[in-house]
């Protein structure tokens, strides 16, 4: 399969909602590099892209990441778009979900049934139980208030850029808190040509 070889040279990923973490407790298997020199170095374990590391504070606006390994050579380029703020505008912003405001504790983790300070329906009962402690999330902000990020309350996007990355294999994304689209998310996974992968 030819679209195999290419795929994933580049690859975008396209959210609607708020995107917290990768579980590396969860994955067994290794990811799958390409064959450039650098990606060998990365090929022998599992790469987890969170927003503890390196030190962000909620309110701070993302526009480059790198995984929680601290490969600095590798960015993963951020961009959230909310369609009430102008054009350009990157929304892409953290938020402490361990510190909740009292206007956003749906984004609190674990949910308060689980002992943290989450609220809301979804996020106390299976299928979608909000369990873990996920720390600082990505959001896509509301109002752009980095004194007090708010996430916004309707369909939006967040782009994550793995471009730079050559070919991998993406195991898991977390997310909480669907808004918009009628509660269902979309994700899409782009290949070198931004062809939506099927």
């Amino acid at each position: 399969m030819k679209k195999n070889k290419n795929l994933l040279k580049a690859m975008t990923l396209l959210v609607i909602f708020s995107i917290v973490s990768c579980q590396k407790d969860d994955i067994t298997e290794d990811l799958v590099y390409s064959s450039d020199p650098s990606a060998s170095q990365r090929s022998s374990h599992v790469e987890c892209v969170d927003f503890e590391t390196p030190q962000l504070y909620a309110g701070e606006v993302v526009t480059k990441h790198f995984t929680n390994s601290g490969l600095k050579d590798v960015p993963i380029f951020v961009y959230g778009v909310n369609p009430n703020l102008s054009k350009g505008t990157n929304a892409a912003m953290i938020f402490d979900s361990s510190n909740p405001s009292p206007a956003d504790a749906d984004l609190g983790s674990p949910h308060r049934r689980f002992g943290g300070p989450g609220l809301g329906a979804a996020g106390a009962v299976e299928p979608f139980a909000n369990k873990r402690k996920l720390g600082k999330i990505l959001i896509i902000s509301d109002d752009m208030n980095e004194d007090n990020p708010s996430d916004l309350e309707s369909t939006g996007r967040i782009v994550l850029d793995f471009r730079s990355w050559g070919m991998f294999k993406l195991h898991s994304l977390t997310v909480i808190d669907v808004e918009g689209q009628n509660g269902q998310p979309t994700v899409e996974l782009l290949d070198a040509n931004d062809e939506v992968l099927r």
